[in-house]
């Protein structure tokens, strides 16, 4: 999955606000939304003294702590995890993902100002999707006041929503590897011939595969 979508700014600038109205227009419009927020400060599982937090400080890798609800995961990791990281973890059971924070990813950027954060943005074209301020700015790419989040909705939807070809994504030593269309192509056909030789399988609209190789593997 690659659909993914950054929203910036300075801290109190109203990024989140922007999330608490945009996530919930578009989930009424039918889309799948996953958010990922980034931030630096060091993030506890629970409370000191309960059951998970035990768990953690027992040394594992990964805790899950699972109810009739949700899921809550915790995993060590050795780096600060990449937004290829949150794809790769979130699976494709999602039609976008919108993170707050990740200034220094690829991905492109909705950025939230107010006037008191002064003319400069942070990011310019290609790398700026739009703007959302309190203030009119004089640049090229879309604005939108912090109300009219309906017309940002739309302009995601445009944009990352409308989309209709086949997704794959491939990771390989937990690392991305870039597909062109021609590559993504064969590799999806490749995979449903092989998936219909299998009994039971039936109509395939999404697939997970994880693979292991206890030996040499092969080289990059």
């Amino acid at each position: 999955m690659k659909k993914v979508v950054s929203v910036v700014g300075y801290s109190g600038s109203g990024k989140t606000q922007l999330l608490e109205v945009l996530v919930p227009e578009l989930r009424r419009r039918g889309y799948r939304i996953a958010v990922v927020k980034h931030t630096h400060h060091a993030v506890e599982m629970d409370q000191p003294g309960t059951d998970s937090w035990r768990l953690y400080r027992s040394g594992a890798d990964v805790i899950v702590l699972s109810s009739p609800e949700k899921v809550f995961m915790v995993k060590a990791v050795a780096r600060e995890p990449a937004i290829s990281d949150m794809q790769r973890l979130l699976g494709g059971n999602y039609d976008l993902i919108i993170t707050e924070g990740f200034k220094e990813d690829r991905a492109l950027k909705i950025e939230v100002r107010r006037k008191e954060d002064g003319p400069k943005l942070m990011f310019e074209r290609p790398e700026l999707l739009a703007v959302v301020s309190d203030e009119h700015l004089e640049i090229d790419s879309p604005q939108f006041r912090p109300e009219n989040y309906i017309g940002l909705a739309d302009l995601i939807e445009r944009r990352f929503l409308s989309i209709t070809e086949d997704e794959a994504a491939l990771y390989v030593n937990g690392k991305a590897v870039p597909m062109n269309p021609f590559i993504r192509e064969v590799f999806i056909k490749m995979l449903l011939a092989l998936l219909s030789t299998l009994k039971g399988v039936g109509e395939v609209n999404e697939m997970e595969m994880w693979l292991r190789l206890r030996g040499k593997g092969t080289k990059e």
